[in-house]
């Protein structure tokens, strides 16, 4: 059967093939299993003098688009340890299939200046790395099912006067650089993921 108004049979076939993807689509994300993603720890010798939600928020939208799992956004507060998993703080509450916890176990912020042999000028380097460790907690027997460390990072160079050489953070887009290490270290959690076999 042709399509309203339509009378070119390859153009119903092709209307046809995308509702059957779409539904097929829709399918694989319903049946994904659910992963909860709390809140970022960060070991005590670790200072960062901003919210780390970016990292987490980054993260999130990576694994919505891929489609690997399904966000498990939770009405409840939960006690989350990467050695015992996931406590839930009412009886009644569904669980999520999944939880990642994350640790950050290093971060550092590094502003270069280095002058340029035969020229009056030097290079102002700035850069943010952070390195989270993480564990995939599977809730229905508390297990770890994955253990890994990623890596995010996020610099940018300028030429500058060298009688401007001492460091100045203020000529760098911080924002935008903590941004770009949330996007590589989002890249990296998502690399590690779809290498981990789950059940």
């Amino acid at each position: 059967m042709l399509c309203y108004n339509c009378y070119n049979k390859k153009h119903c076939k092709g209307i046809k093939m995308k509702k059957l993807f779409i539904l097929l689509l829709i399918s694989a994300i319903s049946n994904a299993a659910t992963i909860y993603i709390p809140n970022l720890q960060k070991e005590s010798n670790v200072n960062i003098n901003y919210n780390t939600d970016v990292y987490n928020n980054q993260i999130k939208k990576e694994i919505k688009y891929s489609n690997l799992f399904q966000l498990y956004n939770h009405n409840y507060n939960y006690s989350v340890d990467k050695e015992s998993g996931l406590k839930e703080s009412s009886p009644n509450s569904i669980y999520p299939d999944f939880i990642l916890v994350g640790e950050i176990i290093d971060y550092s912020n590094e502003n270069l200046v280095s002058n340029i042999i035969n020229t009056n000028k030097s290079s102002d380097v700035y850069s943010i790395n952070i390195l989270v460790s993480y564990h995939l907690i599977r809730t229905k027997d508390n297990e770890i099912v994955a253990e890994f460390n990623s890596y995010g990072s996020g610099g940018n160079a300028l030429l500058i006067d060298q009688n401007s050489s001492l460091t100045n953070p203020n000529r760098h887009n911080i924002p935008l650089l903590i941004n770009k290490a949330a996007i590589s270290l989002s890249n990296d959690v998502l690399i590690n993921l779809n290498s981990t076999k789950i059940n």
